[in-house]
């Protein structure tokens, strides 16, 4: 067993397992982000789509215990594994260089004698960087030159930014929390979870949600030109208007931050206020309704106990042209409703509604009363996201330190011959070989200039 958590190997191909299926989880569809219709197409048209979305999504996935358990063992193999190298260097002294190394060797002579020859070397070895020992066997001086101590340690600081992240990912695992809420202009919502939409991950030791609740009080576009929009404000207040509470701005990057929970605009959309009569003159709905009409998209509500249909498309700016109704802009100046009336799919009349106008619809009477926004609210927390943020700062200094200051020696023999000096330089480098030779004729070259 221990051999098979020291093994390098057994770590990498947990590794590849894991990223193969995180990227297999980006791949498939993601529920958190699709609206009820797009879940409600894949459910009918791909059902295998659909439940493997369920398995190994990512929101299934992350919530698996099997994708906790990796992450962990991984943790596990890759800290023996570095504890292990770290041994290993202290022990040996980081006299050798671990791994796969390239040599190179050339042979030279130079003018002068040793002692003097020997000086020049330590001249061009003068850098901090450079370490030198000397030696001197049969009188003969020879000089062994170590380069990259520090990109040891940057491979240690490379390695520690790996168990970081992947705490990061346990982290992460046990913590997380993901949810939506809905919410629509004027009508407050608890923060608890009766207040969700949906709640998609949960923390594994359990967590208690704010007791207080949350209103939008107004949703503001801001438009460039009065054409393109450049930015969306939902002002929210956390609280009661009549106890404590406080105004939020929430905008797309800007999110609510409250009590280790973030608030994050996703989507927004248009909730009418529609009151609709009988025949009789009994109201039958009398409220807001909300409904996805961005961008010219159709919408549809059925009226409670009764098997009418109501299909809606809104024109926040409508002009009507030779070619059908437009909108001249998404501000809302001129807002219109194209109604159609429906029963058991049949279309029964359809027409425009304006503000404040009561329409007939076949045995129906529909008044468009007002407008609102609804805002569709992504609500997360991750305590894992700090740790991995650390970890990732470790992963590239670490990697930044290891290939600026990587390994290399050389190894200076300086033969005395009548008033020459035949001088043998060897070395061997970690990385970069070409370059490593270039490195050996400058530093011959000074020598011998």
């Amino acid at each position: 067993m221990w051999r098979i958590f020291i093994s390098r190997r057994f770590a990498v191909s947990l590794l590849v397992l894991m990223l193969g299926l995180l990227i297999l989880a980006i791949l498939l569809p993601n529920p958190s982000i699709l609206s009820p219709e797009e879940i409600r197409t894949i459910k009918e048209q791909r059902p295998y789509l659909f439940k493997i979305t369920e398995i190994l999504g990512i929101q299934g996935l992350t919530a698996s215990p099997f994708f906790f358990v990796l992450p962990f063992l991984i943790f596990i193999s890759t800290a023996i594994c570095t504890w292990t190298r770290l041994q290993s260097r202290l022990k040996s002294g980081g006299a050798e260089i671990e791994g796969r190394v390239f040599k190179a060797a050339k042979e030279v002579t130079v003018k002068g004698e040793a002692k003097i020859v020997r000086s020049r070397f330590l001249k061009a070895f003068s850098s901090p960087l450079w370490s030198v020992q000397e030696n001197i066997k049969e009188e003969i001086p020879i000089l062994i030159a170590h380069r990259g101590r520090f990109g040891f340690w940057g491979s240690m600081l490379f390695h520690l930014g790996l168990l970081t992240v992947l705490l990061a990912t346990i982290v992460t695992g046990l913590t997380l929390f993901t949810g939506e809420m809905l919410l629509t202009e004027g009508y407050p919502i608890p923060l608890k979870e009766e207040g969700f939409l949906k709640v998609w991950r949960r923390p594994f030791f359990g967590m208690k949600l704010p007791d207080e609740a949350i209103t939008l009080e107004e949703f503001k576009r801001v438009f460039k030109d009065n054409k393109y929009p450049i930015d969306y404000i939902a002002t929210v207040r956390v609280g009661e208007k009549d106890g404590f509470s406080f105004l939020k701005d929430i905008r797309v990057n800007d999110p609510l931050k409250y009590q280790g929970l973030q608030y994050n605009i996703d989507r927004y959309g248009f909730a009418p206020s529609f009151v609709i009569k009988g025949k009789d003159g009994k109201v039958l709905f009398d409220g807001d309704i909300n409904l996805v009409l961005v961008g010219g998209q159709e919408d549809s509500f059925q009226i409670p106990d009764t098997d009418i249909g109501i299909t809606v498309r809104f024109y926040p700016d409508f002009v009507m042209t030779k070619d059908g109704p437009r909108t001249r802009s998404d501000i809302l100046n001129n807002p219109v409703f194209s109604i159609k009336v429906t029963r058991e799919g049949i279309v029964m009349k359809q027409g425009f509604l304006y503000m404040g106008q009561e329409a007939e619809m076949t045995d129906i009477m529909i008044t468009y009363t007002g407008i609102k926004y609804w805002v569709h609210i992504l609500v997360a927390r991750d305590w894992g996201a700090p740790v991995l943020f650390i970890g990732l700062v470790f992963l590239v200094i670490g990697l930044i330190a290891r290939l600026l200051f990587y390994e290399k020696g050389l190894n200076v023999v300086i033969n005395a011959e009548g008033e020459n000096c035949i001088v043998k330089v060897s070395g061997y480098t970690k990385y970069f070989p070409a370059f490593f030779e270039r490195e050996i004729k400058k530093i011959i070259e000074e020598v011998t200039k």
